[in-house]
């Protein structure tokens, strides 16, 4: 399953990977080549995302994260819970 995540749709994002969760989808790949930013919503959105699959034995993989990106995920200790793909 693949979501095109942008800063705006983080609630949208939360819903449609319960959705797939619950349709019993593989690991998610979420692609963040268009995210210039994070808000604190969005990465609690996207810790909620990682508790949801990691609990389900699925996987996160981010693609396309910026060096800006990561080292935000790096700051708040939640880059160790996503696989990374360019």
């Amino acid at each position: 399953m693949a979501f095109r995540l942008n800063s705006e749709n983080t609630a949208q994002a939360l819903t449609w990977v319960r959705e797939q969760l619950n349709a019993g989808e593989g690991d998610l790949l979420l692609d963040f080549s268009r995210v210039l930013h994070m808000t604190s919503e969005s990465l609690q959105t996207l810790e909620e995302i990682a508790d949801l699959l990691n609990g389900a034995g699925q996987r996160v993989v981010l693609r396309g994260v910026s060096v800006n990106i990561y080292k935000v995920l790096k700051l708040v200790n939640l880059s160790q819970r996503f696989r990374f793909v360019n």
